[in-house]
């Protein structure tokens, strides 16, 4: 049967996707620390991080949650939380988004949720509108499949009206960088699979903006 995601589509595969070979975060959205070391570097949007052995959770430096900080993007059902339970005011913090690459200008067409963790935009004459069925693997750093007209991110995005992967095909997605399917105007449609994830088997693979070079097995 086939799969399908219909919402002017966005599907996403970054550090871990379906079917994973092994993760570092212990469920949804949650990544439990046991020191401080864990939440260095900017795996989860921020640097600058040290691990709340009250939950366990990495928590960033935040003015607006006062001395304690606030919750990373992976600390499950308190992501984004002031550490101290005050008020979280209006979302993540700005640097968690994926907002980076060519400015948008007045009259752009975007597609996904403002303040969202990624909203492609493109201009009006360079929206993306043919059918693609994916192939082959996908390097989101150097694969044509990337758009190159596509602007506030700097993630790989796949774009067309509509996307699809047949019956029996694999496409395997690598790379440093997110990897973002848009449908403009159709749907994306998955009758073979889309592998996202890393696998510590040889040969070892990361997934795309995998945070880890290696599984622990």
């Amino acid at each position: 049967m086939a799969k399908t995601v219909t919402m002017v589509g966005l599907l996403f595969a970054a550090a871990v996707s379906v079917p994973f070979a092994c993760s570092p975060f212990g469920g949804a959205s949650a990544f439990n620390c046991d020191d401080d070391a864990d939440c260095q570097g900017t795996a989860q949007g921020q640097a600058g991080g040290r691990c709340e052995l009250s939950t366990n959770f990495c928590a960033f430096p935040d003015d607006a949650c006062g001395p304690l900080g606030r919750y990373g993007s992976l600390a499950g059902g308190q992501s984004n939380e002031c550490v101290d339970g005050s008020a979280p005011g209006d979302g993540p913090p700005p640097d968690t988004l994926e907002t980076d690459g060519p400015p948008v200008n007045p009259g752009d067409e975007c597609f996904g949720t403002t303040g969202g963790l990624v909203e492609p935009c493109f201009d009006p004459a360079q929206v993306p509108a043919g059918a693609i069925a994916l192939i082959a693997e996908i390097d989101t750093d150097t694969s044509n499949p990337c758009s190159a007209v596509v602007k506030n991110t700097t993630a790989c995005v796949v774009a067309g009206g509509s996307i699809s992967i047949a019956t029996g095909v694999t496409v395997r997605a690598t790379g440093s960088k997110p990897l973002v399917l848009l449908a403009t105007t159709g749907a994306i449609t998955i009758d073979g699979a889309l592998d996202g994830a890393s696998h510590v088997a040889s040969p070892t693979v990361t997934g795309p903006a995998a945070n880890n070079a290696t599984c622990d097995g």
